[in-house]
């Protein structure tokens, strides 16, 4: 499986604080705070195997 760096991928909060719920990783985020949230994903990069998000 190969990794494809892309920047013209585009998901909302909504979507990204679902990759954080699936992951675990909002254990440690405070993915209840949304504007918080939109803040900080707008510095996060994501991996898109074959164009899927990662969970």
């Amino acid at each position: 499986m190969g990794i494809t760096y892309r920047s013209d991928v585009k998901i909302s909060t909504d979507q990204f604080i679902d990759v954080l719920k699936r992951s675990t990783l909002a254990e440690r985020r405070p993915v209840d705070d949304r504007d918080r949230i939109e803040k900080c994903f707008r510095m996060v990069i994501l991996l898109l195997p074959h164009g899927k998000m990662i969970y």
